[in-house]
């Protein structure tokens, strides 16, 4: 299976708070309409900025983007 989006070892910790992301994970195959649930503070907003590259990471993280390319059919 090919992956559009695959997140491998996102860790994120704020100095002014307890709120810390540890070791997040995960794909999300081509094709895939995909939403983040959660609790208020669960930390949607922070992995979202991590993916765009909005905040800062200090921990080590691997995004990989693939691309779909559409073939031509002729």
């Amino acid at each position: 299976m090919e992956y559009g989006l695959e997140i491998e070892g996102l860790c994120k910790s704020f100095s002014k708070s307890r709120f810390t992301l540890t070791d997040i994970s995960f794909s999300i195959p081509y094709g895939s309409i995909v939403g983040f649930i959660g609790e208020n503070g669960a930390g949607k907003t922070s992995t979202m900025g991590a993916i765009l590259r909005t905040l800062h990471i200090y921990h080590f993280i691997t995004i990989i983007w693939n691309t779909f390319t559409k073939k031509d059919s002729n």
